[in-house]
């Protein structure tokens, strides 16, 4: 189970850090594809607009970007506390993992990156699920 986590989460590296994403800059009249970390520090490509304030969920989105890139990184290192010490806390590691980028990338699945990653996700969530429910590997001590 431990090979299919590891395809879940490159799929998740792999579209974040190199597939496009819809840009979230406030006033844009539509979104473009931008890289990941463009669309986390919402810098506007044309300035053909002005941009009102910020409002409470375009702050919300930010923040949610930014979490992404730590829960990444939680899953990899789950992925290998998984691979080095089987133990049921780095399976629950890794479906929490797996249900919050779900949860992140399925609002904009419609676009490339969200398309690749959120599948990703869901693969980590139900492999961890699948291992925590019927215990598949008889050496995770619980």
């Amino acid at each position: 189970m431990l090979a299919v986590v590891f395809v879940g989460l490159a799929l998740a590296v792999c579209a974040t850090v190199a597939m496009p994403w819809p840009s979230d800059v406030m006033g844009e009249p539509r979104a473009r594809l931008v890289p990941h970390w463009q669309r986390l520090v919402a810098t506007p490509l044309v300035a053909e607009y002005v941009a009102p304030a910020p409002d409470a969920g375009w702050v919300w989105r930010r923040a949610w970007d930014g979490l992404i890139y730590p829960v990444l990184l939680a899953g990899i290192g789950c992925a290998v506390w998984a691979a080095l010490r089987p133990r049921r806390a780095a399976w629950v590691g890794l479906a929490v993992v797996g249900g919050i980028g779900a949860v992140y990338g399925a609002g904009m699945v419609l676009y490339n990156g969200p398309l690749v990653a959120t599948p990703g996700y869901l693969i980590v969530l139900f492999a961890a699920l699948l291992v925590l429910l019927t215990d598949i590997k008889s050496n995770v001590e619980f």
